[in-house]
């Protein structure tokens, strides 16, 4: 008898893992590439419009901004929760959402708009501030064919719809804007790269088997009215907490220290892609795990809270050694000032990464006021060190007030999940392996930084790797599943894997 192959079905965890893995490997490429797509357009519009071109560039897009944050109602995280939970219900929750999200869109723009109008400024910036206000029409029906995507784990169609609208708004931006057609043509770019982003995305969304239309269902039109505003509060919060310091600083020191903090702070914003993405890609399966029971959400939590310590704990640690070197390679050597600041932003990353994941068992746990209570209490907190550390200590006083504002939101977290939702929470032990190989590729910058800092900020990812390797870390199905397993056999570690 001819012996026949294997043909046993992967395991859903396994399954699901894959899928965790691949989505977070796309949304890193696109949290990446994305900003410095844009950065080209900024740097065209600065060489050629000068300051006040930029500084109008800047206010605009600062307003959209805050219309992308209030267009969507919040509704993103409360259409990808229901969707994985139950496919069934993704059509008439999209559909619904999308009536919601017209009106709101159109507000929106007229709300931006008229403030561009009313609040005084010249009629160049009133004209760029009135064009781009269009491009907050599609925001919304954007924001849900996103939690739509992702609610399906297929980050791919979120990636492709991002790409679209920039590289739209920075090709055809750029392009105009050589052609001379000043800053209105760079403003219609953007609202055609969202325009033609929101349309393609709509096709994609019909691809993977959704209709896209506009649904009238009194029943869920209430609930949605219901739960817009928690949602749409969570978002402002969180928004309100991120943005408040440079606000303060400039209120309560000058500019100069909103220069350092925004130094810094650019690179948090990079070194927070991370988790951001791992968690976006693991919340779908958080929303489906959480209605079956602490159970479900068990090896969820303990893979999120292994590889979220393991991935943030070395950026802390080198960045520590590094801070100096770094900001003098990326800004010049007047940015020395930063260094504290940058070493303290630097390490809210590791609550950070426990805030997000928490944040996301909250909501798929249908306790989504609990994370809007603890987004306003984290928020008034920042504000309330803020105005006591800047005074005394500037951007490092902002950056202090952030970290410590951070560790309360976690702490507050992980203690109400464990007495209100036990079994919810991820464990937060720490696991010796991080620890170790951050220790060893800490003391490997430290040897070599002077004067090779450059070798040393290249070669420590490396060197924390293998020594994560090393340490027996990683089972060997993760070494098959990230594609590490010949890099294990390559550096002699295979004997110590699971």
């Amino acid at each position: 008898m001819t012996a026949q192959p294997n043909t046993a079905a992967a395991h859903p965890r396994d399954l699901g893992a894959a899928r965790v893995v691949k989505n977070t490997a796309v949304l890193l490429a696109l949290r990446v590439g994305m900003p410095m797509l844009s950065v080209a357009l900024v740097l065209a519009v600065s060489r050629t419009l000068g300051a006040e071109g930029l500084g109008r560039y800047t206010l605009a897009f600062t307003f959209l901004y805050f219309c992308d944050t209030i267009a969507p109602l919040g509704l993103r995280a409360l259409i990808t929760r229901e969707g994985a939970r139950n496919g069934a219900v993704l059509k008439s929750m999209l559909a619904n959402s999308l009536t919601l999200g017209t009106a709101s869109g159109l507000l929106s723009a007229g709300l931006m708009a008229t403030l561009g109008l009313v609040l005084g400024y010249d009629t160049a910036t009133q004209r760029v501030v009135l064009l781009l206000s269009l491009a907050v029409l599609p925001s919304p029906l954007m924001a849900f064919f996103e939690a739509t995507f992702v609610a399906l784990e297929r980050m791919e169609y979120v990636a492709a719809m991002l790409l679209a609208e920039v590289i739209v708004r920075v090709g055809l931006g750029g392009a105009l804007l050589l052609a001379g057609y000043g800053l209105e043509g760079v403003m219609l770019a953007a609202v055609a790269g969202r325009l033609l982003a929101c349309f393609g995305a709509s096709r994609l969304v019909e691809r993977a088997g959704i209709p896209v239309r506009w649904g009238l269902d009194p029943v869920l039109l209430r609930q949605l009215v219901r739960e817009a505003p928690t949602f749409l509060m969570i978002s402002v919060f969180a928004t309100l907490y991120w943005r408040i310091d440079a606000f303060m600083l400039s209120q309560l020191r000058g500019v100069e220290d909103v220069g350092y903090y925004g130094a810094a702070w650019r690179l948090l914003e990079f070194a927070i892609i991370i988790p951001q993405s791992f968690c976006l890609s693991l919340y779908p399966q958080m929303a489906s795990a959480a209605a079956q029971g602490a159970a479900a959400l068990d090896w969820l939590g303990r893979a999120a809270a292994r590889y979220l310590f393991a991935a943030s704990l070395p950026a802390a640690v080198c960045v520590t050694l590094l801070a100096e070197p770094i900001l003098t390679l990326l800004y010049g050597e007047s940015f020395h000032a930063a260094a504290g600041a940058l070493i303290v932003l630097m390490w809210s990353v590791v609550p950070y990464g426990w805030i997000r994941y928490h944040a996301y068992v909250l909501v798929a746990a249908n306790h989504q006021r609990v994370d809007l209570a603890l987004n306003g209490l984290a928020s008034l907190c920042n504000i309330a060190l803020n105005f006591g550390l800047i005074p005394a200590y500037g951007a490092l006083g902002a950056a202090l007030a952030t970290l410590i504002s951070l560790w309360l939101y976690a702490s507050l977290q992980y203690l109400y999940l464990q007495q209100r939702l036990p079994g919810y929470a991820a464990p937060l032990r720490p696991d010796a392996a991080p620890l170790l190989a951050a220790a060893l590729t800490g003391v490997f910058v430290w040897t070599v930084r002077q004067p090779h800092a450059v070798v040393a900020l290249t070669a420590a990812p490396f060197v924390y790797a293998v020594t994560l390797l090393g340490t027996g870390f990683f089972t060997s199905a993760e070494l098959r599943l990230l594609h590490l397993d010949r890099l294990a056999k390559a550096c002699g570690v295979s004997a110590l894997i699971r």
